[in-house]
This record gives structure tokens, sequence and C-alpha cells, in this order.
């Protein structure tokens, strides 16, 4: 089940924050009321005044790749994913993460450093550990992977499912034995814990492509955690509705003890950032059990989440890309950390800068969210 991504130069009918569901501010779409899919979607309630979201359909059946009642594919789309319903997933095994340190930089490739980074925890895309072709993993050993991301032995590996919608569509692409073959590969290596791809919920399709992301969010948890490889599971949501389901599936399932969660591009900006904090803080009152969280994106989100959550690691994405661009962190006023250029000669290594960018961003961050 691929979805539809959309084509370049294709206008959005509405802005993004007409689409907000905002049920203090806005009616229930009058639709919903009849709608099949209403038990388990909630409602929406959006600026729109949209009858219904079937109206962001895009009127190709033959073609669509979305989930869509009018795809030609939707029989399949459905039975693929054993439906819609979270209630049929059973995870029985429990295999026990490491303790996470509160931070920990992705690094994304090894170029141009002799020596390896060290640090407490690392993270790595789960889309470079495979190949997208055949599904065959890339990495034979722990010492080859280290090697080629260029990583001390000593450190955590945390392999995060966020990515580009294109690229975390072929994990589920690829089939379910490369799939088991990969986690097997991760669990040898000692990984010390995977986020399940963050499948996207979005504002202009159909409902029931935000359904059908959330169950397979939770199917490819349940198949990491059968392999034996720890995983937090990665609670997209955009409604409350979605967030008391996954607050339900949690206390059903009691052996998920980490989620993930991502504050980038809806959920990266002001009152919605606000929003998805205060969602998962109430999930995690409803749960009332210890879990730890992973965050990726705006660390402003980590403070107040800190407060409801066990524990809450933050992903830094920002150290390594500045590296890149030959940037050096700087302290300034008022906690700020600055990032000034510091240009190299053509082709000289960046391992001491790297060291350099990820410590002044460890200090950082501990300072920002001491509490």
């Amino acid at each position: 089940m691929t979805l539809r991504m959309k084509t370049a130069g294709e206008a959005p009918r509405w802005k993004s924050l007409q689409l907000h569901h905002d049920p203090e501010r806005h009616l229930p779409s009058p639709g919903c009321a009849g709608c099949v899919d209403r038990p388990i979607c909630g409602k929406l309630s959006t600026a729109t005044g949209l009858f219904d979201c079937s109206i962001h359909c895009c009127n190709r059946p033959d073609s669509c790749r979305w989930v869509c009642r009018r795809n030609r594919q939707f029989r399949q789309q459905i039975q693929e994913i054993r439906g819609l319903s979270l209630d049929n997933v059973a995870i029985s095994l429990a295999p026990r993460p490491s303790h996470l340190p509160d931070y920990a930089p992705q690094i994304f490739h090894g170029s141009l450093r002799q020596k390896p980074v060290v640090i407490p925890a690392a993270a790595l895309k789960l889309t470079q550990l495979f190949d997208k072709r055949t599904g065959a993993p890339r990495f034979a050993t722990r010492e080859a992977l280290l090697g080629h991301f260029m990583i001390d032995d000593g450190a955590q590996i945390i392999v995060t499912g966020v990515d580009k919608d294109a690229s975390i569509e072929r994990w589920w692409g690829i089939g379910e034995r490369p799939r088991r073959q990969v986690i097997d590969g991760l669990v040898a290596m000692g990984v010390a814990i995977a986020t399940t791809p963050n499948y996207s919920l979005c504002l202009n399709w159909p409902r029931i492509g935000d359904l059908a992301a959330m169950k397979r969010i939770l199917l490819c948890a349940a198949e990491m955690m059968a392999g034996g490889l720890p995983t937090a599971l990665h609670v997209n949501g955009r409604t409350p509705h979605d967030f008391a389901r996954w607050a339900e599936t949690l206390i059903r399932l009691d052996a998920i003890t980490h989620l993930a969660y991502e504050f980038t591009t809806g959920a990266a900006h002001g009152e919605r950032r606000d929003q998805h904090i205060t969602w998962l803080c109430e999930l995690a009152a409803r749960v009332n059990r210890p879990l730890h969280l992973i965050a990726f994106g705006d660390s402003r989100a980590v403070v107040p989440l800190k407060a409801a959550f066990a524990g809450v690691t933050w992903i830094d994405t920002t150290s390594f890309m500045k590296t890149v661009h030959r940037r050096r962190a700087a302290r300034a006023g008022n906690g700020k950390l600055i990032w000034p250029a510091d240009l190299t000669p053509p082709g000289a290594h960046v391992h001491g800068l790297l060291a350099h960018n990820v410590g002044e961003s460890r200090i950082h961050h501990a300072m920002r969210t001491a509490t």
C-alpha cells in the first residue's frame, strides 16, 4: 500500500490552517454524522466548512495511490492491514530497551572524517540501513555499521523511522520477509531501540488515509518487537480522538514502554505545537505507567513533555548538518547557541568540528531543558 505524493506544481485547494481540527472554534463537518468511519475517526471540525473529508478525493480511481474508498485497490489496501481497527494487533514479546540518554545526535554519513565520533548515543535513519530495491540489509555486522558512519563502538544506536514520505514507504514496500531480515540484523548488531516509521497523517486527503497510516505504524511496531527489537511506537495523530485511540491501545498493549513523536512540519509551530504537546501529555496521564518519549524537531517541546513522561530523548539533527556546512557552535548571551562560519580547506577532515558541535549542542540542550 503506497500512499500518493503530491505532484510537482500541484497547488493545495485550501491553506493548511483551514484544515486543522479545532472543535473549540469550528463545528463538525455535517457529513461526519452519517459516515461509516465515524466510530474510528471521531470527526473533523475545520475552518473550511467542508461537508466531509471526501472532498479531498483526487477523482482518479484508476491511478490514485491514496487510501480512499473510490480507489480501485481499496479492498486490497484494507485487507493488507487487516482493517482499520487497532484492536486486532497483539504484542506479546517485550524486548527490554536500554536506558536512553536525554540527547542523541543524528549521524547521516561518515564522509570527511578519519576518527569516529565519541558520543553516548547516535541516531541513524532506518532507510539508510537496507537496500531500497531489494530490501537486503546494507550492513552485516556492527563493526561495518559503525565504520560506515564513523561512530565509536561505545555509542548506543537509535534507529529512527522518521523520514520523508517517499523514503519510509520503501520500508513497507519491500515486504514482510525482507523487513524481518533487516530486523534480525539490527538485533544482532545490538541496536538499542528503533522507532517505527512515522507514516503521515495528512490534512488534504480523505481521513481514511490517516486511519490506515496509524494502523500501519502499529503493525510495524508489532513486527519489530516480535523480532526481538526494542521499539518506540510513533503515535502520529491529528485529533484528540486519535490520541484517545492510541491511549486505549497502549493500555491494552502494556509491552510498549517507549513512544516517538516529531515536532516538525505541522506540529512544529505555535498553537499547533502546544496542542500536540497537550495531547501527548494527556495520553501519558491516561495510560498511567512510565513511558519514555523519543522526540524529534523543535526542542522547546522537551521541557513540558518531561513533566508527563518518565524520560525524554531528543534527537538532534542540527549539529551534523551545521558541521557539513562548516559552521561552528558558539555560546552567546542569554544561553543562546549561534553558528558562525568556520571554513575549512578543500578536502579537510571535519571530525574535530563535529565533535565540538555535538558537545556544545549537548551542553546547550541540557541547560535549556533542566528542570
